[in-house]
């Protein structure tokens, strides 16, 4: 509830009991000083509170963003590590022939088709078919490094943008215990 300071006319009058005559009568203008409401310093001081609270509140949502960020970030990393292991160990296990050099792999599977892998200027893994069709297989890839350690093992290392790298190796072929 507010209230305001308002200018009051009083007007004082003295008057004799007995006779009500009016025997002096003066008039003046009063200042009345409310006594609800706020006072400036009250207002203020609820001011700063809810600054520091607003401000407070900003900080924590503004971290919880990057937060956020960050481990979308990350898992799409992980995500896309993880179907390129799983694309590049499907066809290498059913891979009749392999051909490594440094950064590109070349398969040629049992059914006849031939694929090669390589990161092309937009840091994009990508799978070229034999004949026409090239896929992306990843994004962000910083490098792609393809070794042949022994004879039906492959030695691969993917490294995305983000300092975050796999290695793994794959047997060429069929499984050992697979008809």
């Amino acid at each position: 509830m507010w209230c305001l300071s308002r200018l009051v006319w009083i007007t004082r009058a003295r008057v004799q009991p007995s006779k009500y005559q009016v025997l002096e009568q003066s008039t003046k203008y009063s200042f009345q000083i409310a006594t609800c409401g706020f006072s400036l310093i009250e207002v203020f001081v609820a001011i700063s509170i809810a600054t520091v609270l607003v401000t407070v509140s900003a900080n924590w949502l503004v971290d919880t963003y990057r937060l956020y960020h960050m481990a979308s970030v990350q898992l799409e990393g992980t995500a896309m590590l993880a179907a390129i292991v799983r694309t590049i160990g499907q066809d290498l296990h059913s891979a009749a022939s392999v051909a490594c050099s440094s950064h590109t792999l070349r398969l040629t599977l049992f059914s006849g088709q031939q694929y090669t892998y390589y990161v092309n200027d937009h840091l994009q893994l990508i799978r070229t078919q034999a004949g026409g069709g090239d896929a992306v297989i990843g994004a962000n890839v910083q490098s792609f490094e393809v070794a042949c350690k022994q004879v039906g093992v492959i030695h691969l290392l993917v490294e995305v943008v983000g300092e975050r790298t796999e290695s793994f190796d794959v047997r060429q072929g069929p499984s050992p215990g697979t008809p």
